[in-house]
């Protein structure tokens, strides 16, 4: 029996999730602001003793690389290199936004923004659709008020100000069908596991040591360096 394990270490919550080929599935979400390294071992070692598998028996997995925070995406895919590190185990790189909207529960025009300082976010939006989710736009930062302009016509808007209480998305959502991703209780680990098993016979697949953050932007201190 093949299992997929799912990895969402991108906001300030961690989400895992594990499904197999039959459908079968566990999955745990946990609000740890800044405390993914200290949880996500004893996470991953708790679904998979919810299930009485171990590592060996994950033959992929799906793991969330951006956008995101800088930190929870490091932490996640340095622990699938870890975790993966024989090459046995095939990995595919998900997009947070793409993630989020599978894991929304109902069907319909779903877009995704994240706040991205300085009144630009990172946005994107997706129709569900029986099961499956399609893109109507691809990731893209921009400023605030321009994305929001495209989601008129969205079923409903998730959205996470990234710990940011004078976010502009706040003010910009306040009359929309809009959801904060931490009041959600979206299972988006399950989610990106569920995503990964969907695309099987994608060729995105590749080993652990290849995957790498999608950060869409250069952090704090790679902006000092060219100032």
């Amino acid at each position: 029996m093949n299992w997929t394990l799912g990895i969402d270490t991108s906001s300030s919550f961690m989400s895992i999730g594990l499904v197999n080929d039959l459908g079968s599935h566990v999955s745990l979400t946990r609000f740890v602001k800044n405390a993914h390294s200290e949880h996500i071992t004893t996470a991953i070692k708790s679904v998979q003793s919810m299930v009485g598998i171990t590592a060996s028996d994950i033959s992929h997995c799906g793991v969330v690389t951006g956008p995101g925070s800088f930190t929870g995406l490091r932490i996640g895919i340095s622990f699938i290199k870890g975790l993966f590190a024989s090459g046995e185990t095939l990995v595919m790189p998900l997009s947070t936004l793409e993630t989020v909207a599978f894991s929304w529960p109902l069907d319909g025009i779903i877009s995704v923004v994240f706040d991205a300082r300085q009144d630009s976010v990172f946005g994107a939006t997706f129709v569900k659709k029986d099961g499956s989710i399609s893109r109507q736009s691809e990731d893209e930062k921009l400023v605030c008020s321009q994305f929001i302009n495209q989601t008129e016509q969205s079923s409903v808007v998730i959205y996470d100000t990234a710990g940011n209480q004078n976010s502009p998305l706040i003010n910009s959502l306040a009359n929309r069908s809009a959801t904060l991703l931490e009041s959600a209780n979206l299972s988006t680990g399950l989610a990106a596991a569920r995503l990964a098993q969907i695309r099987c016979n994608s060729d995105h697949w590749c080993e652990a040591v290849d995957i790498f953050p999608n950060y869409m932007q250069e952090s704090y201190a790679e902006r000092m360096k060219k100032a």
